[in-house]
Parts: structure tokens; sequence; C-alpha cells
């Protein structure tokens, strides 16, 4: 049967569930030809702050409609900021030390396009986490088999010799790919952690959260 192929879209320092839906996958593909979608997930991610959840982004030149992520250009000096509200938000955070070098890394990053910035997010994160799989980025075609915009499933996984294929809720309601392949559902269940400040559980944050309160060993067991 091959390796275990996990899909999705190429996004911003997304979420735990974001990691979790790989489960059990050899590879995670990242699109990143999905259409961008602004004041989404793709430029964005939400941090937590002593005035609750809040949005950090990458500015970007707003694109025309029906522009793929990977041809969406970053604008202005926004790595400044962006430092500043990490900084502010988790300075006195448990593991913040430890963990705002690997933030720092991938803002040294010279590229103006915000595919580049994301992918170079979720390689460093695997290497940082130590993640059983591997994260490659992979560009489609026009034809769509997968969503808004997709390439050829079946040619991806004809390359990595496989029949097994794990994706997301959202995307299996759109594969088109016949009896032939195993469709599994990856697995989003929520998982909690210890946030500082807070009495409540505040869920879909960045991986940042559970990075800056319970370091990276602790947030791998909550992927893994």
């Amino acid at each position: 049967m091959g390796i275990k192929v996990a899909l999705n879209i190429l996004e911003h320092l997304p979420s735990l569930s974001f990691f979790q839906m790989a489960k059990g996958c050899d590879i995670l593909l990242l699109r990143d030809d999905f259409y961008y979608k602004h004041h989404f997930y793709h430029n964005r991610s939400r941090i937590l702050t002593k005035s609750g959840p809040k949005w950090i982004e990458v500015i970007v030149q707003v694109p025309r409609y029906n522009t793929p992520i990977n041809q969406v250009k970053t604008g202005g000096n926004w790595k400044q900021s962006y430092q500043k509200r990490i900084t502010r938000a988790y300075a006195n955070h448990p593991h913040f030390k430890s963990q705002m070098p690997l933030i720092n890394k991938v803002l040294d990053l010279h590229s103006i396009k915000l595919g580049d910035y994301n992918y170079y997010f979720m390689k460093q994160l695997a290497k940082w986490l130590k993640l059983p799989y591997k994260i490659k980025r992979v560009t489609g075609t026009e034809e769509i088999d997968i969503a808004e915009r997709g390439f050829k499933i079946k040619e991806v996984l004809r390359y990595y010799n496989t029949k097994q294929l794990i994706v997301t809720p959202r995307e299996s309601n759109y594969l088109r790919v016949g009896n032939e392949i195993s469709i599994e559902i990856g697995c989003q269940s929520p998982s909690t952690y210890p946030q500082k400040g807070q009495a409540q559980f505040i869920e879909n944050l960045s991986i940042i959260d559970p990075l800056m309160n319970i370091g990276a060993d602790k947030t791998r067991k909550l992927i893994t």
C-alpha cells in the first residue's frame, strides 16, 4: 500500500487540530495553490493576550480575487510589529525564552511571498517538535479534483506509491478519487492544556499558545 499521505492547505501558524489531523501519516502535503482568502487563516492566526484572543498577521498586498496563496506578496514592515505582539502576549509565560527563538528564526527569512513564510514556519515547527512525519509543499494544476482549486490527486498518490490518504472533514466533501483510494478523515479532537492567566480554556489558538504555555515536549504529546 505504500506510505500514508495527509493533505491540507498551507495556513499561517495553525492550531493544534491542524497538526492532529495528520496523525498517523508519513508525509503531510500542504497545498499552496488554494485561493487566498483575506481575513482568513491564510495570513493570520489567533494568539491569547491579556485582553483575550487577538489576531496576529502577516501584512500582505491584498490580491485580486482567486489568487493562489503562492502568489500573494507580503506588504510593509510587518516583522517588527509581529514580533512585538508575540512578545507582549507571552513574555511572562513559562516557556517564552525557550520558544521565542523559533519565531525569531522564521522572521529572519528573506522573502516577499506569504507562502514562503507559512511553509518555513511549518518546516521549522516539524523539526522543533520532532514530529513523526515529513512536511512538504505541493502546488497543483488547474484541473479541479479537490475543493475550489486543486491538482491531480491521483497523480500525487501515484508519485508516493500509495492509496492511503488522510484529509480534513471539509476536503472529504470535495474529493473525487474513486473507490480504489482509502480515504481517512483526520482526527481533530479538542485538546486542553494550562493557559497562563485563564480560568477557562480558550480553544482555536495558534500553536504558539501551547508552545509558550507548556513547551515543545508537551505540545508534541498533544499532537502525536
